[in-house]
């Protein structure tokens, strides 16, 4: 899960969003907490390349889904994305 968050940059944007971005939304629906964290804690590299309007559409739901993870170590990880989904979706998403 955190290596698929690292083909974005060699990607570029339209292959991430055709290839990358549907794998990433069934990571993190995944049963295992551990993958979960992992495609969570790899976001920066992810949003980087494909932008602010498309994860906000397509990755911010589903976050917010795990922000209510049964597993803390998921919750916790989306508090520490926090700040980086605020810096980039700034202060009117939030």
């Amino acid at each position: 899960a955190t290596e698929v968050g690292q083909l974005a940059p060699l990607l570029g944007k339209e292959d991430t969003v055709q290839h990358v971005l549907p794998l990433l939304l069934a990571l993190l629906r995944d049963e295992n907490s551990e993958v979960r964290l992992n495609v969570i804690s790899g976001l920066d590299s992810i949003n980087e390349v494909i932008g602010v309007d498309l994860l906000s559409q397509s990755l911010m739901p589903a976050i917010a889904e795990l922000a209510q993870d049964s597993k803390w170590r998921v919750r916790l990880a989306v508090i520490h994305s926090t700040p980086m989904l605020a810096r980039q979706l700034g202060p009117t998403f939030f």
